[in-house]
């Protein structure tokens, strides 16, 4: 496992993925969320990174949801990477959202390389819960997207999601 909070500035932190990294592949990306505590105060807010590991893939674009529990967390927005090909804002999809979830895309605006390990956007919540409840948020991708790399201009055949991250609120 990484060191917590090294997702190219990212909030230092605790990252929580699922299990160990898989060896990452030409062909193969991991999306993580880079959270930066497991308790957050109520009614404060809970910056959420969302980090690409790609190798030596060279992400072009992705299409990821984002799921979370809406009893505990509020989704206020949805930043930019601080990646500069990723650093604008993500165009995010008003038809396909639920309550609870949110579909967000963003292309390499400059086809730069990427880095091994970077972060594309950032979800930024409020915490609506009371102390004592618990929230989980997801990453996953969209019904018709993934994210696509540079070697084939097509969507990479292996990208691993986390599970869950779970976040308790208290006083």
């Amino acid at each position: 496992m990484r060191k917590p909070g090294t997702c190219l500035g990212a909030l230092l932190g605790v990252l929580v993925a699922a299990g160990p990294a898989p060896a990452v592949g030409v062909d193969s990306v991991r999306v993580l969320l880079d959270l930066p505590t497991t308790t957050v105060r109520a009614h404060g807010i809970l910056e959420v990174p969302v980090c690409i590991e790609d190798g030596a893939a060279d992400v072009l674009s992705y299409a990821l949801r984002l799921r979370y529990d809406r009893r505990v967390l509020k989704l206020r927005e949805i930043r930019g990477g601080n990646f500069s090909g990723f650093d604008a804002p993500p165009v995010v999809g008003p038809g396909s959202d639920r309550p609870g979830q949110k579909n967000f895309t963003a292309n390499n605006s400059l086809f730069l390389a990427t880095p091994d390990s970077f972060n594309v956007a950032t979800a930024v919540f409020e915490v609506v819960g009371e102390p004592g409840s618990r929230g989980s948020i997801r990453i996953g991708r969209t019904k018709w997207g993934d994210v696509t790399v540079r070697g084939t201009y097509r969507r990479a055949r292996y990208v691993k999601f986390p599970r869950a991250v779970y976040v308790d609120v208290v006083q």
